[in-house]
């Protein structure tokens, strides 16, 4: 039983109801160097917070991207944060296709192809906002 329960929590642990993150925001970083800069180090970049009406609104519908299909193309794109049950969690939104990668769960996620390039477009000119 308790096996079961502690399976339980870690599967419910992993799932992330993605409209229910908050506190969106993107920062101006290479492609080279997203996947290496550290939260510590976060707070010392410029960074623009995305409006959360907007971004609710793109991830009501987000689909997970099983492991065994996961994207194996990465052609750019934007670092973000957000907080899901008070933790923060670093993302990778690429700037191909519609999907993004959670850093915490090393996990895929896609936004539905009619939005995507609406999302990106979004993303994009939110970069452009940093200065």
């Amino acid at each position: 039983m308790l096996l079961l329960a502690c399976i339980t929590f870690h599967i419910s642990e992993s799932q992330v109801i993605w409209k229910e993150t908050k506190d969106w925001k993107i920062y101006n970083v290479s492609s080279r160097t997203m996947n290496k800069i550290g939260f510590d180090s976060l707070s010392k970049l410029k960074y623009y917070r995305l409006n959360p009406d907007t971004v609710k609104a793109f991830l009501r519908s987000v689909n997970d991207i099983p492991k065994d299909s996961t994207p194996l193309a990465w052609m750019g794109g934007a670092l973000a944060t957000c907080t899901y049950q008070g933790k923060i969690r670093k993302i990778q939104i690429s700037s191909y296709g519609g999907w993004f990668f959670d850093q915490e769960t090393k996990s895929y996620f896609e936004i539905p192809q009619e939005q995507a390039g609406d999302w990106y477009s979004y993303i994009s000119d939110c970069l452009v906002s940093i200065q």
